[in-house]
């Protein structure tokens, strides 16, 4: 073995293990789906080995994936130590439905997989690989824990298997990995030591660049007060108990849709906002629906989301979670589809001007700098006990170009995000080649309808579309004039490049290389640009005021 090698877990990745029990799993994953022609065997076999070996040619691109758990009880710490005994067959699974399989029992496997917490003894990730699946297809249900990587680190570790290239089939060879020896226990307390010391130093350094601007650091220095006020006023505000809100046990179901980005900027040109607006107006309208078949009276309910919102910076290409909250209330009362959108819009706009998301990164920054662990254990209790949220909704960017495995397309990817105490459904989006995909998980005993809240999502949206008109002939329309919008934006404030040029350069780029780093590159630059998070740094759409709230505006509309 090497010499000594580990890694400290940061405040925010320790957190999501101490979220952990029996019943709340904290892991992230999805399901994709590709077409299985390219990676078939002659006897019409999924070549598993050959999907194998490509996985293990990429993992030393993410090296926590040969890492696993040990804690420090000195330091009442856990850290990331090499797994000496890594094998990759015990995290790459092999299973097949009964063919013809379709998209139910995939579903259900899905299901299955997600009640299952990960092994805290081994590396925690596991892929299973699914063949059997109708119109030559088969599927990779993937799930990592929370505390290795979040959302958009997610991503890029997803796109480091796959290309640009669909004439990318060679399996390279792996480089030869040697795992570094665990750490004694007078090496962890002389490093700990160490760090502590430096403590003062970086926490200096990370003031100076939270506020470059000595002459106005004291204005800089009170509106971090106001945000941090703000965020604790948001959190401490107990949300309204719904169906939704009950104690929930270790079973998940798993459900999805997908929408049409197409038609959702037509929606956007016709009544304004983004189109995390019209996603976020989208699940209201659905819960509207939902809720009130549960009997729930929803006049004055105050009904909470949380969204992620990545605060990492451009140049971080670090796996850790770096992960503020966003919260939003949902007008799910409103029944008119045109109007709860405008509500989004305003409310999601005041949120995007008071920062709350500003004012969780300085909370979870001062953590890390003080390193003082009480601050992590206070904060999973007060979101345990006080509940602020009702439900998750997490939107991750994708590329707007088809990807690769070893030349099977990837055609659809349905991201799952993990349930926490007293949350029987989590929803999140992403985005790829022109769809939004939308994955539901819920708790199996409070959603045995999580089927009818995906038809409740569909319609919706459709009734969204049915209000804006949304044609085929007006999507086109409605994109090439959009598309035309931002060109002229772009010349006048020299914006960042246009989605549909950067996404295609980015292919390009990725394509004449054949390499699967480039098409990590491609995916990253293409979320960074063209994505659409709920982030006050990407959402720079403004609301406008449509036709029928025109003709309709009285004092309750929203301006």
């Amino acid at each position: 073995m090497q010499d000594c090698g580990y890694e400290r877990l940061s405040q925010q990745d320790s957190m999501y293990l101490m979220f952990e029990t029996p019943s709340v799993h904290m892991h992230i994953g999805g399901t994709a789906i590709f077409e299985a022609k390219p990676l078939c065997r002659t006897d019409g076999g999924l070549d598993i080995d050959r999907i194998r070996a490509h996985i293990a040619s990429r993992l030393h691109l993410a090296p926590r994936c040969r890492q696993k758990l040990a804690y420090t009880p000195i330091q009442k710490s856990w850290i990331w130590i090499d797994d000496s005994e890594f094998d990759l067959s015990c995290h790459v699974q092999h299973t097949s439905l009964p063919k013809p399989g379709t998209n139910d029992q995939l579903k259900a496997l899905a299901g299955h997989v997600f009640s299952q917490p990960l092994r805290r003894d081994k590396p925690l990730w596991e892929i299973w690989v699914v063949e059997g699946l109708a119109d030559d297809r088969f599927a990779m249900i993937w799930k990592t824990h929370h505390s290795v990587m979040d959302g958009k680190s997610g991503v890029s570790f997803a796109a480091v298997l796959m290309s640009a290239s669909a004439k990318d089939t060679d399996v390279k060879e792996a480089p030869v990995w040697v795992p570094r020896r665990p750490p004694q226990g007078f090496e962890i307390v002389r490093d700990e030591a160490l760090r502590r010391l430096a403590l003062p130093k970086h926490a200096l350094e990370a003031l100076r660049e939270t506020f470059p601007d000595a002459q106005h650091i004291m204005e800089l220095a009170k509106d971090a007060a106001r945000a941090i006020r703000r965020t604790l006023d948001a959190g401490f505000r107990r949300c309204a108990k719904t169906p939704l809100n009950q104690e929930i046990g270790p079973q998940r179901r798993v459900d999805w849709t997908s929408f049409s980005i197409d038609e959702m900027l037509g929606i956007q040109k016709r009544f304004g906002g983004t189109l995390n607006d019209i996603l976020l107006a989208t699940v209201a309208g659905a819960l509207h629906r939902f809720l009130e078949r549960r009997g729930v009276h929803l006049e004055g309910l105050d009904f909470k989301v949380v969204i992620p919102v990545d605060v990492r910076r451009a140049e971080d290409r670090t796996s850790a979670n770096c992960v503020s909250m966003w919260m939003l209330e949902l007008p799910i009362a409103e029944k008119d589809p045109v109007r709860r959108l405008l509500q989004v819009c305003k409310t999601s706009h005041h949120s995007r001007v008071v920062h709350l998301e500003r004012g969780l990164a300085l909370i979870s920054q001062a953590n890390e700098w003080l390193g003082i662990r009480i601050l992590t254990l206070a904060g999973v209790g007060v979101v345990n006990r006080a509940k602020p949220y009702n439900l998750l909704v997490t939107n991750v960017p994708g590329p707007s170009f088809p990807l690769y495995q070893l030349g099977a397309q990837l055609l659809e990817v349905y991201p799952h995000a993990p349930l926490f105490h007293d949350q029987g459904l989590a929803i999140a989006l992403f985005s790829y080649c022109g769809r939004v995909h939308c994955g539901l998980i819920g708790d199996w005993d409070e959603l045995p309808d999580l089927c009818r809240f995906v038809g409740d999502l569909e319609a919706a949206y459709q009734e969204l579309r049915a209000e804006a008109g949304c044609s085929e002939a007006a999507h086109a329309q409605a994109t090439a004039s959009l598309r035309k919008r931002k060109t002229q934006s772009k010349r006048v404030h020299s914006k960042p490049k246009s989605k549909s040029k950067s996404s295609e350069k980015a292919s390009k780029a990725a394509a004449s290389t054949g390499s699967h780093a480039s098409a990590a590159t491609a995916v990253a630059r293409s979320s960074r640009e063209n994505a659409e998070p709920a982030s006050s740094e990407n959402d720079d759409t403004v609301v406008r005021r449509s036709p029928r709230e025109h003709a309709n505006s009285d004092s309750s509309d929203p301006s």
